[in-house]
Formats: structure tokens, sequence, C-alpha cells
């Protein structure tokens, strides 16, 4: 089984980095948010990731950098916006009435539109 090195969100907003083993790096996402955790970036370890599973580590780290890093939300801007999902997903709203909320809510037009890019690979199941 490979192993993924991982970055992710605590529920205090706290970034976690580690190393788990899974078969995808899908699995492994679904690990961590088994964990309570939001994975902001997932790669497959070891210089010679080739395949889907390197093609999908790849495609996590790709979005992981444009949402997370400093582009459309800083470091404090993310930490209050993972705050209120997790608020509003706690208190039994719907994923995605919590992100037309927050999309609705968002000042900056960018963050508004990757609100609403989110919600809608949501409701697509991606």
């Amino acid at each position: 089984m490979p192993a993924y090195s991982f970055e992710a969100l605590d529920a205090q907003g706290a970034t976690r980095k580690g190393v788990l083993e899974a078969e995808t790096a899908r699995a492994a996402r679904s690990a961590l948010r088994s964990q309570a955790l939001v994975p902001l970036q997932v790669q497959v370890l070891g210089a010679g990731a080739s395949g889907a599973a390197g093609a999908e580590g790849q495609s996590q780290d790709g979005a992981g950098r444009r949402l997370f890093a400093g582009r459309v939300f800083g470091p404090d801007a993310l930490a209050i916006w993972t705050r209120q999902l997790a608020g509003l997903v706690s208190a039994s709203l719907p994923l995605e009435r919590a992100l037309t909320a927050l999309c609705d809510e968002a000042e900056d037009p960018r963050q508004r539109n990757l609100v609403a890019s989110l919600r809608a690979e949501v409701n697509a199941g991606s």
C-alpha cells in the first residue's frame, strides 16, 4: 500500500502534517476527513510516483496551492472561513447550504467564485 504525505487543518484551524498509508490519494483524503481533518494537500511519497495515484496526488497538490497558499485565502481568512464552515455544519446545516451561506457572505469576488466552485463540486459529488 503506498504512503502519502499530507497537510491538513484540524478543528481549531491549525495545520497538521504527517504520513499515512492508503490505497489511493482519494482514500487518504477520506481517512483524514474521518479524523475530523480538512485535507489541504495529499501527495504520494517517493520519487517514482506515476500512474493514477501520482496523477491524483498532483491534482490535489495543484488545488491545494490554489485554495490555500494565500492566493485566494490568506492564512487568517482561511482560518476564519474554516471555523465558520465548521460552525454551520456542526449546527446541522447541510454542507451545500453552509457553502451557499459562506458564498453569499464572501466580500472578495475571488473568494466568492472559489466557494461557489467548491459548492458546485460538492453538489456534483466530486
